[in-house]
């Protein structure tokens, strides 16, 4: 229970001013609230055109207050029988600036609304404001508030609200819905649909620009060698134009072969280079044509030490013809086929070698998100985004703009490097010196 105060104790208090204007906020649970000089009152009722107010310590304090018009004319208001707390206000108001930004910026991690908000915050006020882990829980409530409840298995993800089917300029986002394959129309092929429900989000411009790139640049996150090379054989299957990189760099594979031969210490001797060199001559394969490369790798199988010949037939098997099985003329299909890690085109025309942007992307993209398992609305809300902002970079390529950093002068020495010596190679095997191709220093 609250003492009353004695009215004497009020005069230090702001005098309570009858006749101007006050301001109304929402509660947590939506419902108005009228502030005045350090005062809160619920709303009580309403009369023509008067609304009556009713102190937020009711039944301790017996205040009230009329206003009328809207927004609201303060034109009577009785005496409290407790000090103002202009502090609390201060920090409800803040609370609810919070979050404000977290619905307009669902990017942002919560640490970096609160550090903007509770900038240049006096002491009082940041006493009546909950704890930093009670401040992100609201962030993050207020986020989810503002989105359709989280499908708990992707068999109750619902059709999808128009919102989240276009593109922030209200273009076609949502290319296609399993979920509206209806070929089928038994029980058991739309249980189907839904366990095994596919999502496909681009616009009909950024498919056709696409289509037409001649480089796809992939960054496969798993984690089994196994599930990466399916997912290539898909896409080759599909598109079969397209050139996609060797998913496990060459020089991995071939060097854990030294390791299994134990030529570590022949590959690291400075006296004898024979071995070194002769891996090196063997990955600067993927610099030769890949119609050349079988070839070629049978010229150098003449002239490379004895000691590697075991690592030849490796490579071979593996990335050239295959691995001939017992009782069959053929060779079985490379693991890789040269078509898939040859890099003689990609260095003629400065092409990137690596996926280091795509990688670069991916945690970019992460770091916006903010969080490792957002929910699908967000996401998409987040994938909306992205969309705009890649349509907006397209738009500066066509108008000549840089859209990003420069090359790094060593990268970019390598990269001219390889184009000068890739640029030799029919050159040198009019002159039959496919094998000092090999050596050169790529």
């Amino acid at each position: 229970m609250f003492a009353r105060w004695h009215l004497a104790h009020l005069a230090s208090y702001p005098t309570l001013t009858v006749g101007t204007s006050v301001s109304v906020r929402m509660s947590k649970k939506g419902r108005k609230i009228l502030v005045n000089n350090g005062f809160q009152y619920h709303k009580h009722s309403s009369k023509k055109e008067k609304t009556y107010w009713v102190c937020t310590l009711k039944p301790e304090c017996k205040a009230r207050a009329t206003t009328v018009s809207d927004p609201p004319f303060l034109v009577r208001e009785g005496t409290h029988s407790h000090a103002p707390d202009q502090d609390s206000i201060a920090a409800k108001e803040i609370m609810n600036e919070i979050k404000a930004s977290s619905v307009q910026q669902p990017e942002a991690p919560p640490v970096q609304i609160t550090s903007n908000k509770l900038q240049r915050i006096p002491q009082a006020v940041l006493a009546k404001l909950p704890n930093e882990a009670a401040i992100k829980r609201t962030i993050n409530r207020t986020r989810q508030a503002s989105l359709p409840p989280n499908p708990k298995t992707l068999r109750d993800l619902p059709e999808l609200p128009r919102e989240f089917t276009l593109t922030l300029m209200g273009d076609v986002f949502l290319l296609w819905d399993s979920l509206d394959d209806d070929d089928d129309d038994d029980e058991e092929a739309e249980e189907r649909r839904r366990r095994n429900r596919i999502i496909i989000f681009s616009t009909r411009d950024c498919l056709r620009k696409l289509c037409t790139s001649d480089t796809w640049l992939l960054d496969g996150t798993f984690k089994e060698q196994v599930s990466y090379t399916t997912v290539l054989e898909v896409v080759l299957d599909k598109c079969r134009a397209a050139r996609i990189p060797e998913p496990e760099p060459t020089t991995v594979s071939v060097y854990r072969q030294v390791q299994d031969a134990g030529l570590q210490v022949a590959y690291r001797d400075p006296d004898d280079r024979s071995v070194k060199e002769g891996v090196h001559e063997l990955l600067s394969l993927a610099f030769v044509p890949p119609a050349d490369v079988e070839e070629v790798l049978a010229e150098l199988r003449e002239v490379i030490p004895d000691t590697l010949l075991n690592i030849v037939d490796y490579f071979d098997d593996t990335y050239v013809r295959g691995r001939r099985l017992r009782g069959q003329r053929r060779a079985a299909r490379p693991r890789y086929a040269p078509e898939l890690w040859n890099q003689h085109r990609a260095a003629l025309r400065g092409e990137p070698r690596t996926n280091n942007l795509t990688e670069g992307w991916h945690r970019r993209f992460n770091t916006l998100v903010g969080k490792d398992h957002p929910s699908v609305y967000a996401l998409i809300k987040e994938l909306q985004k992205e969309q705009g902002n890649s349509e907006r970079q397209m738009a500066d390529l066509e108008l000549g703009k840089v859209v990003k950093a420069p090359q790094r002068p060593k990268y970019r020495m390598v990269t001219e490097r390889l184009q000068r010596i890739s640029s030799r190679y029919e050159e040198m095997k009019a002159e039959g010196r496919r094998v000092d191709f090999l050596r050169a220093d790529f």
